[in-house]
């Protein structure tokens, strides 16, 4: 297999194929309205035909389902097509989405007590919300993480907020827990101190237990030996802290099982809670309460490929979305099924044992942590240490009307309006404790008069320079944001300012 002999093709190749889901396959069809009915099949199995074949990419379908009657909507990303299936069997397409900000697949999940749907980017960003009642399509995202997060798993909390852990964006791993705040209408830092892993991830999953505020988390990793492993645990939203269980593989030579999910699917509504089941791919479920993996026994549907299993817990059944296995159609069926009559055979895995192997790796991460070692002193450590010796400090004092500015005890004179504004915002940043600000605020509080971007980009170095030309030790630097490393931050050494 290709990961075994060389990571770097294989995230190469996993590039390609985001680029071909999302570029190549562009929505040229947006805006027709399909051919599509629903035919009713022995032992209530209800077939969703795509009559207009030529039209149909099901590896480009978006699911969820109401878990309180059982309605399944369906969301054809290519055409925008927006269709729901009722338990009765009752087949409607309800509209033909444009999004406005968005050129991306979606995901889609039902709102809990609420008669809409939330519709975000696949790579994690801009956010949508369709009124079921007045079949209308609303951009509500008011910040932009857009395609950071690919293969990240998600789920609404109790509050619809999004909660989305992990992913793949911009050639690195994301071991970042973000909500979508409905109420603030913005993405937000739930937990960034998930640290267990370097390698790369083909995917990750959570799903989330109200009554417990945990959530149970699985990913797999392909590590440095060119195994494939997978670690699960548990995140408590309590106290913010995260628990590996066990780490594992499906086999002694670490082959790769990665998660094929034909349909893009989220986790919201793939739990059944009480039994601590969880959908995870195909016929296999994930069992939070001795973190090992299930499969479910169904002999008698073996002509099917399951495609999506949701957990409708107001009538305790599970709904599956699956197609024919002999690909005579491009057809779907929905198939329910009361969960006491299932039963479920636990998957043989195995310990998974951490080996270099006499991989560099090992080499180059010594390296790293000693050259993060020096840099930490001199740009850390020895700035601090300086900075006492000499005494620096910074005084502002805060007038009615100006704000005056003391270094080292000799007062100093401030003439340009712009380096004036940058005081005050330092000033109000250390009245607030705050010692960063993202460099679109800090523009908008020092540039409110200039909306020119070139302007902005060469005044903002020129003026930073000013301040920090009256110390030894850099008053403001420019540092990667933590949350989106394509944007940047002002960062204040807070330690140098005294008010009065």
């Amino acid at each position: 297999m290709f990961y075994k002999k060389n990571i770097s093709y294989g995230r190469w190749l996993f590039n390609i194929f985001l680029i071909t889901q999302v570029v190549l396959l562009a929505p040229a069809l947006k805006g027709q309205v399909l051919n599509r009915s629903v035919n009713k099949k022995q032992n209530g199995i209800y077939e969703i035909e795509f009559n207009d074949k030529k039209n149909v990419y099901l590896n480009s379908i978006s699911a969820t389902v109401n878990p309180m009657d059982g309605s399944v909507y369906l969301l054809e990303n290519e055409t925008g097509t927006l269709s729901l299936l009722t338990k009765e069997g009752d087949y409607t397409i309800l509209d033909t989405l444009t999004f406005d900000a968005s050129d991306e697949y979606h995901f889609i999940e039902r709102k809990h007590h609420e008669n809409a749907l939330l519709i975000w980017e696949v790579g994690l960003g801009q956010v949508y919300q369709y009124d079921l009642d007045d079949q209308t399509l609303e951009h509500v995202s008011t910040t932009d993480v857009s395609k950071i997060m690919y293969s990240h798993g998600a789920f609404l909390d109790v509050k619809n907020n999004i909660m989305a852990w992990g992913g793949y964006g911009f050639w690195e791993m994301r071991k970042l827990f973000l909500y979508y705040d409905t109420e603030k209408t913005e993405w937000l830092l739930e937990s960034g101190d998930f640290e267990d892993y370097d390698e790369y991830s083909y995917f990750h999953d959570v799903w989330y237990d109200s009554t417990r505020q945990t959530a149970t988390y699985l990913f797999n990793l392909v590590m440095g030996t060119g195994e494939v492993a997978y670690n699960t645990g548990t995140y408590d939203f309590k106290t913010n802290e995260w628990e590996s269980n066990r780490w594992f593989q499906f086999d002694s030579d670490g082959i790769d099982n990665r998660r094929p999910r034909p349909l893009f699917i989220q986790n919201t509504y793939l739990s059944d809670a009480k039994r601590g089941l969880h959908y995870f791919y195909g016929t296999y479920f994930m069992n939070s309460s001795d973190h090992e993996i299930y499969q479910l026994e169904l002999p008698e549907f073996d002509r099917y490929h399951f495609y999506a299993g949701f957990y409708l817990e107001d009538s305790s059944e599970w709904l599956f979305i699956t197609k024919d296995a002999d690909n005579s159609t491009t057809n779907l069926n929905v198939i329910r099924f009361e969960s006491d009559d299932l039963s479920f055979e636990k998957v043989s895995t195995y310990a998974y044992v951490a080996k270099d192997g006499g991989n560099p790796r090992w080499v180059y991460l010594g390296i790293a942590i000693s050259l993060l070692g020096l840099l930490f002193f001199v740009f850390i450590v020895y700035p601090r240490v300086a900075t006492k010796e000499r005494g620096e400090r910074i005084k502002l004092l805060k007038y009615e009307d100006r704000l005056q500015i003391q270094v080292n005890g000799e007062s100093i004179s401030v003439t340009d309006e712009y380096v004036k504004r940058v005081w005050e915002v330092v000033y109000e940043l250390k009245s607030r404790a705050c010692d960063q600000i993202t460099i679109s605020e800090f523009d908008e509080l020092v540039f409110f008069d200039n909306n020119s971007s070139p302007f902005r980009s060469r005044k903002r170095k020129t003026i930073i320079k000013t301040v920090n030309r009256h110390l030894n030790t850099l008053l403001l630097t420019t540092v990667v944001n933590n949350v989106d490393k394509r944007y940047k931050d002002i960062k204040v050494n807070l330690e140098l300012i005294e008010l009065a």
